[in-house]
């Protein structure tokens, strides 16, 4: 079930300059977490994050001095998994803390939470909805059909154009109930909201929630009150949009409330949480559990901690990578700091031709044939994503095929990149003048995977550039 968004990159050297954290390993499923560059621009937690085209947006929430905020911020997150310098755009109506968001389209929404208090209560049954500009900006922010309650704490999900709210705090009791909406295509706005036939097993908040889209299944982790270790997992029905019956799955390792839980390929991860309410450290630990054929969940796998706990932070996916967003690590004492997962690269067998090019000549393509390991199928790969250095996009003109080229077996992509563009970019990044002088050099060209859904992949390949007229042959690596 494994779907690969492969991007390759022919890079010169790969350098970090990130601080890194490697605490004791109990698995290296996820690599080891790295320390963002770019703080958040605030100490932020309780706040929402989505991810939308290749950006991550952290919403609302409460910040130093314990000052709930209506601010929006979004980073573009690069190649290499860094999310760069954040920016401000289009805040809130007022402010909003404990409320989820989800992504749809070109849309966003923050669903309920905790704002300004009326009526004797702080929740809110309010729905904002925005439009995401092609620059990343936010649009106006809209208000769309409310809640049928007011809501704090509760989990939300979006699926096959619906949207799912799961549980929370009413500031009475905690609920059982998932509410639906489905979504207007033509503008983004909600339609009116009804109650799923079947409930929750218990009333309850602060859980986390991903749907699985092969097995056609919700996951519910955790949650509160008191802290749970409880998983449910439920169908979710295509058709009508329903949820339920649920069933228990293997329970977590540790009971957890402010639970952050993220879905990639058939895996789940939670990570962080906290065992209470109050001023409590947050845990640090990361689970993960995978999804089988068949729906079930298999048991839970600890893996590498992150490096200082958090609760009442955002986790978000991207490439593969997990995003841990600000958050307490004694509340309500906020963070602004970053943490993100560098899942280790998969070897690919990549074989660039032709052997020796030659600067000077008038070809039309270089050719790249693509394997993957055991268990990755090269037929997954999105052609239109490749690129040679994060620059140079695939001839989507030219023909891209699947076969076995070399005879061994094992399926290879067969892609072609515009020859004039690649010869261009060798001439920018060799010693040009010591090319002349030798003829000929030989240089080694890394194929990562920085742009991808599920799996980042690595392999190298070796060939000669040459350039008629001059004395003889050497090596060089490509400068940086």
């Amino acid at each position: 079930m494994k779907k690969i968004l492969l991007s390759l990159m022919v890079s010169l050297v790969f350098l970090s300059t990130f601080s890194i954290f490697a605490p004791q390993v109990k698995t290296t499923d996820l690599g080891v977490w790295i320390t963002n560059p770019a703080p958040l621009p605030n100490p932020t937690a309780g706040h929402s994050s989505i991810v939308h085209d290749g950006s991550v947006y952290v919403i609302g929430g409460l910040t130093t001095g314990a000052v709930r905020v209506p601010n929006v911020y979004f980073g573009h997150i690069d190649p290499n998994g860094a999310v760069g310098s954040w920016i401000a755009t289009t805040p809130l109506p007022e402010w909003r803390q404990a409320q989820p968001a989800v992504a749809w389209n070109n849309f966003v929404y923050v669903i309920g939470g905790e704002g300004p208090e009326w009526g004797g209560r702080s929740e809110q049954n309010t729905v904002y909805y925005a439009e995401i500009g092609y620059d990343g900006t936010i649009e106006v922010w809209n208000a769309t059909t409310p809640l049928p309650d007011r809501l704090q704490h509760h989990a939300a999900m979006v699926w096959n154009g619906r949207i799912y709210v799961i549980g929370g705090w009413n500031g009475y009791y905690r609920k059982n109930t998932i509410y639906i909406a489905d979504i207007n295509t033509t503008d983004g706005s909600i339609g009116g909201w009804r109650v799923n036939p079947t409930p929750l097993p218990r009333g309850y908040e602060q859980m986390g929630a991903v749907v699985h889209d092969d097995v056609k299944r919700v996951y519910l982790t955790g949650g509160w009150r008191p802290p749970l270790d409880i998983v449910y997992s439920a169908p979710i029905n295509e058709a009508d949009g329903n949820i339920g019956p649920f069933r228990s799955e293997p329970q977590l390792p540790k009971a957890l409330a402010s639970v952050r839980t993220v879905l990639i390929g058939d895996d789940i991860y939670v990570v962080g949480g906290r065992i209470g309410l109050g001023d409590e450290i947050a845990e640090k630990a990361v689970y993960k559990a995978t999804i089988e054929e068949d729906g079930t969940l298999g048991d839970w796998t600890e893996l590498q901690s992150i490096p200082e706990g958090r609760a009442e932070h955002s986790l978000v996916t991207l490439h593969g990578r997990i995003y841990v967003i600000g958050g307490a690590h004694e509340w309500p004492v906020p963070e602004d700091t970053i943490y993100y997962s560098t899942k280790p690269p998969i070897t690919a067998t990549v074989d660039v031709k032709p052997d020796t090019l030659n600067l000077k000549s008038n070809g039309e393509w270089i050719t790249v044939y693509i394997e993957l390991p055991e268990g990755y199928n090269v037929s997954d790969i999105d052609a239109s994503s490749i690129l040679l250095n994060d620059t140079i996009p695939v001839d989507l003109s030219a023909p891209t095929s699947v076969g076995d080229y070399d005879g061994d077996g094992i399926p290879d992509l067969v892609v072609k990149f515009d020859r004039a563009e690649v010869i261009s970019y060798v001439q920018n990044n060799v010693n040009m003048t010591q090319l002349i002088e030798e003829r000929s050099m030989t240089i080694t060209l890394t194929i990562t995977s920085g742009l991808n859904d599920e799996t980042s992949f690595e392999g190298s390949d070796t060939i000669r550039v040459m350039m008629p007229g001059a004395k003889g042959p050497g090596k060089h690596t490509l400068r940086k």
